[in-house]
This record gives C-alpha cells, structure tokens and sequence, in this order.
C-alpha cells in the first residue's frame, strides 16, 4: 500500500494548470504500419509571458532531447513538453516555431524523441505544422488517456507493448496540503528484468518466451504545486528516477533515461527589464523530502501504468500487450 493517497483522478493533471494533449497515428504504411504520435505536456499557463522553476535529469546516454542546456542553465520552464517519434524530432521543433497555435509558446521548444521503429514505419515525415498545432491547441486538463496512445503509440518495454501512463500524489505537510502528478513513457528494458517491487516475493520472470532486449529511453514528468526553486526540482526529477527504476528501468547499454520536474507553484515573470533579484517562494528541506518520495511514488505507478493501460488490440505478436495476471501482479501494491 502506497504511503501516500492518489489524486482525485490519480493523474498528472490533477496538479492544477497542468494540460496534456495527444495525437495518434495509426493506419497502413508503405511497408508496415505507422504506430506513432505526439504527446503534449504544458506546465505553464497560457499567458505566454511566464515560466517555472524546472530542472531536468538524465541517466545514461540514449536520450534526445531539445532545450536540456537551456533548462539547466536558467532553472526555468517556457515551453511544453512534446514527445515523438525520434525520426519527427526536428519536424516537431520547427513546427513549434512555426507558432500556429492559438496558445503561445516559450523557447525554446522542449522536444523529447524516442525510437518507435520497431513498430512503427519511420521512412517518411507524418507531422504537418498543422498536426503539431492541433495537439497543442487541444490539450486539456479535464482528461489524460492513457495506454498506446500519442507518443506511447509506437512504445515498448519489457518485451511487451506499452505507452503513456499517469499518477498523482496528494501529501499534508506543515498544515500545507500538496499535489505531486507523473506521466511517463517507457521503450526500454528486458523481459526478464521487469520486477513488481510491491508484491511480496515476485521476481521478473516473466511468461517464459524469449524476446529480444529493447534499447531505447525512457521519459518522466514531474509536476507539483509545491513552491520548489530549480535546485529542489532537481532532487525531485533526480528521484523520480529511481521510482521508475523499481519496475525495472534502469538503462543498461545505450538506454537513457530523461527526468523533467516542475513546479506550478511558482509563477516567474520573462523578460524582467528592472533587473532586481526575484525572492522565490520555497518549501523548506523537510517539506523537500516528503514531496521527493511523493514522486518517487507516484512517477513508480505512472511506470507500471505504461503496460497496464494497453489494450489487447494494440499489441503485435512478438510484443502482446501485458497479460492480466502479470498487470495485476504490478498494480497489487498501488490498491486504494
């Protein structure tokens, strides 16, 4: 049993002001089908003129990712979010500069790439400008789906389909009560390496049958309304690691493995031409630590939701979807 309570809808989006928008592709290619999308995460408000404390970790060193300097020099967020196929990486970043969306966007556009080539067609550019625009403009804090959906379309992890997951964590500190909300996307891992930490006496066997390993990467957002500074971000996206990694996915190779945490409950006004030092609220170091195990929390269930929310139908026949008994060995410890 998790130490802390799920959110109201046990998603990122419970976190208020967090937006979340997906565009998926899936029809009869060339050669094989196209299984791919976009996923759209924004953290800051539409205004245009704001940002948030941010801080982002990365372990190993299969991770494409735009913005990463940007955000650890500056410690703060601009842009949403955007995760594709690893091919539509550049497409998907000018497309956002193209600024045809109703909403406006930062700089510069943080823009996540992983390799859905196993399942998916990648020989010929799917992503118009207006694609792009449609996602963005459409997301929305009302519902998140989840499974082989957006970006997750064309995922894999541990020898089974998998794809976007969600979780949330509400936690009472110093009288303050907080919201803590994950979202993840895994292509990575063995088989045999994918453990359920939570039940008593489990290990990751597995069904038994013989795939290939997958190397690839992993994603998890963080974001929290817990007044955080880009430092304490940084233990917050650092630990959200090692949630994810009590499933199993820790890189091995040439898998990497991204963190980005936020916290929406700082407003940082661009462009500030007084040049005066700007006092920022934050959360004490004690608070800290019950928000960092929190999202270590929560960003271990989005994980495990990765392959528990797919569907039969979107499985392959080397890379089915995630039998019941073993989704429902995962999902054992997060019972409510």
């Amino acid at each position: 049993m998790t130490a802390y309570p799920a959110g109201r809808r046990n998603s990122i989006i419970d976190v208020a002001g967090v937006r979340v928008g997906h565009l998926t592709i899936d029809r009869a290619g060339d050669a094989r089908r196209v299984r791919t999308g976009l996923t759209a995460i924004f953290t800051c408000p539409p205004q245009g003129n704001v940002a948030r404390p941010a801080a982002i970790a990365t372990l190993g060193g299969r991770t494409e990712m735009t913005g990463l300097n940007f955000v650890d020099d500056f410690g703060f967020l601009t842009s949403p979010i955007v995760a594709v196929g690893i091919r539509s990486l550049g497409r998907v970043y000018d497309a956002m500069l193209s600024r045809r969306t109703r909403v406006p966007l930062g700089w510069p556009p943080i823009v996540v790439g992983f390799d859905d080539a196993r399942v998916s067609e990648q020989r010929r550019g799917l992503f118009t400008d207006d694609d792009v625009a449609a996602t963005l403009d459409a997301a929305t804090d009302d519902q998140v789906p989840e499974g082989a959906v957006g970006a997750g379309a064309g995922l894999l992890a541990f020898g089974y389909k998998s794809g976007v997951g969600s979780a949330s964590r509400q936690l009472t500190v110093d009288n303050a009560t907080f919201v803590v909300g994950a979202l993840a996307l895994l292509n990575l891992g063995r088989r045999d390496g994918l453990r359920a930490a939570r039940a008593a006496n489990t290990t990751g066997q597995g069904d038994g049958a013989r795939v290939r390993p997958l190397r690839g990467s992993a994603l998890i957002v963080i974001a929290t309304n817990a007044p955080l500074d880009d430092r304490q971000c940084k233990r917050v996206a650092s630990t959200s690691l090692l949630g994810a990694g009590r499933i199993g996915a820790i890189p091995a190779g040439r898998d990497g493995l991204i963190a980005c945490a936020v916290s929406t409950g700082v407003l940082l006004a661009r462009n500030d031409r007084n040049e005066r030092e700007l006092e920022l609220p934050r959360v004490s170091e004690m608070t800290l630590g019950a928000v960092v195990d929190a999202a270590a929390d929560a960003a271990e269930e989005a994980a495990v939701r990765t392959l528990t929310t797919v569907k039969r139908e979107h499985g392959t026949a080397e890379y089915p979807a995630l039998p019941q008994n073993r989704a429902q060995e995962l999902m054992r410890g997060f019972a409510r």
